[in-house]
């Protein structure tokens, strides 16, 4: 055999190996499972609340049970697992905004008076945190590496929702209250969204705003809340793209729109409808409904995330922690009062 025909076979060798290798990877990355990590809080024998985790059903306690504490969001970055809410000091009984990284709280307030963590977001080494705090009227802010940054000044009252991070921009949603000094208007507020600090309003203050989520894919921002009708006073489910905003729910019954995932072209939100007796869980897929639950017991659904095709809706339902794949649902092993408030699938 000639070196020129030995290195031809050589060649095919290698590269019939390499394609196998390739196409090796590709088999099991598609088929690797994917861990549900799951935030929330149930309420113990006490009757105190009980902030916690699930990974893959599996129960991590982030705290005691001696008092109050609820986990509200959590980001899984490689193998650390940050979860964001707050717990309630036993000696001031103020709530303190802090998050939790594999299981160790820290501290983002003192416990001089109410704070909370709303939603946390990990990027390279930064670890970000939006909330509120009840200083003057209540301050919208956010963290970065525990630094304290507010967005609002306390003069009206104020809260951060959800922080995503993107193209090198802090992107932060909330309310801030129109008035505080008008008793007429004392309970309306408008929905915010803060770049770098920077407010924009996404509602007019005519009515009570409720902005709860923001996605942010390539050079679009996506934002889900829910806006009170100013004839009816019902609340109606909303999304909006880059300030526009599209309706979700245009029924008599209240709605309201908790997160918002964006996955290629597709938008997911994840809420609930009421249907006159109780609410209905249910998440819109480019705006056509889906109800996860069938409106005999109240349910809620307050987070999405999807992975390819799979779609994860978590929250709850008659009291009791639950997600749903694909709309099949899931029940977490747990008998007493609880609830989900956030799904991250890694």
């Amino acid at each position: 055999m000639n070196n020129l025909y030995k290195g031809m076979v050589l060649f095919f060798i290698c590269s019939f190996t390499l394609m196998s290798c390739d196409k090796k990877s590709e088999v099991e990355e598609i088929i690797t499972p994917k861990v549900v990590y799951l935030a929330g809080a149930e309420v113990n024998s006490d009757g105190n609340l009980v902030a916690k985790y699930w990974k893959d059903g599996i129960p991590v306690y982030l705290t005691d049970g001696t008092t109050d504490a609820v986990a509200y969001s959590m980001y899984v970055s490689d193998v650390d697992i940050y979860v964001a809410g707050y717990e309630r000091d036993k000696k001031t009984g103020h709530q303190v905004a802090k998050y939790w990284k594999n299981g160790v709280g820290i501290n983002l307030s003192d416990a001089s008076r109410d704070a909370l963590a709303s939603s946390i977001f990990v990027t390279d080494t930064n670890v970000y945190v939006a909330g509120y705090d009840s200083y003057g009227y209540g301050v919208a802010k956010y963290w970065k590496n525990g630094a304290s940054h507010n967005l609002t000044e306390g003069k009206t009252s104020a809260s951060a929702e959800a922080v995503f991070v993107a193209n090198n921009n802090v992107y932060i949603v909330g309310t801030e209250n129109v008035d505080n000094n008008n008793l007429f208007r004392m309970n309306y507020n408008v929905g915010k969204l803060w770049i770098n600090d920077v407010p924009t309003s996404l509602t007019d203050g005519n009515g009570i705003s409720k902005i709860n989520s923001v996605f942010v894919n390539g050079s679009d921002v996506y934002i889900a809340g829910s806006v009170q009708d100013s004839v009816s006073k019902i609340y109606i489910s909303k999304y909006w793209k880059n300030s526009l905003a599209m309706t979700l729910s245009e029924s008599s019954n209240t709605s309201d729109a908790n997160s918002i995932f964006v996955s290629g072209s597709d938008v997911y939100v994840a809420g609930k409808e009421f249907n006159g007796n109780y609410s209905v869980a249910k998440y819109w897929k480019d705006g056509v409904s889906v109800d996860l639950t069938d409106g005999t017991k109240s349910a809620y659904a307050n987070s999405v995330f999807v992975v390819g095709e799979d779609v994860y809706v978590a929250g709850s339902e008659n009291n009791i922690a639950k997600y749903w794949k694909n709309g099949a649902a899931l029940n977490i092993k747990n008998a007493s009062i609880s609830w989900i408030n956030s799904i991250f699938v890694k």
